[in-house]
């Protein structure tokens, strides 16, 4: 990997791009806190395709660094740990279990991340896999079951429904799985993104 040199060279289009996604889920927290919860889905939504963007960009203009990879990862956890469990917070009003919850999912993705950024990637079949959940995928789960649970007839259950869903990440984060990167189960995250979109949007 290319080092980036200090100073005003990191501002280039992928670490723009990667601050940009963290932006997003610091977007979302405002907004669900103001009860917004539709433009927060849409700026949790917005961040995931950042995830996947400045990865591209970072190929395409050989713009990969050490400095980028530790953006990424301080983005992931803004907006893929941090957002969910502020909003599991805000909808259950602070109380304790969800609270609870949320945080040991948070704890568990900081503790992931440390982890990538030590070993990276396993090779299998000369294909990159991921040991362990990927935050990105647990935060994206979370995006699209948050939007469909709006629409459910269990209003007061949501917070419990999403806390504990967060805390069932938490393990899977920690594990040993082995997912592709550019297996099915990442690619189709991009997929349901406009699915979700329409039903954070669809009335009520």
């Amino acid at each position: 990997m290319d080092q980036e040199p200090s100073g005003p060279s990191h501002f280039r289009a992928a670490n723009l791009i990667t601050t940009a996604g963290a932006a997003c889920g610091l977007a979302a927290i405002a907004f669900v806190a103001r009860g917004s919860e539709a433009l927060a889905l849409s700026a949790l939504m917005l961040a995931v395709l950042c995830d996947k963007l400045d990865g591209l960009v970072a190929r395409k203009l050989k713009q990969s660094s050490d400095f980028g990879r530790e953006l990424d990862s301080l983005a992931d956890a803004v907006s893929f740990l941090v957002a969910p469990a502020v909003v599991v917070v805000l909808l259950s009003d602070g109380q304790a279990l969800p609270c609870l919850m949320a945080g040991i999912f948070a704890l568990a993705g900081l503790w992931r991340l440390a982890q990538f950024n030590l070993s990276g990637m396993v090779q299998e079949a000369e294909e990159p896999t991921f040991s362990g959940l990927p935050t990105t995928i647990a935060g994206a789960w979370f995006i699209l079951l948050w939007a469909g649970l709006r629409h459910a007839p269990l209003t007061e259950g949501i917070p419990w429904v999403l806390a504990v869903f967060l805390l069932a990440m938490a393990p899977l984060m920690l594990s040993s799985l082995r997912i592709r990167k550019n297996g099915l189960l990442v690619k189709s995250l991009y997929v349901l993104l406009l699915p979700t979109l329409v039903a954070a949007w669809w009335p009520i």
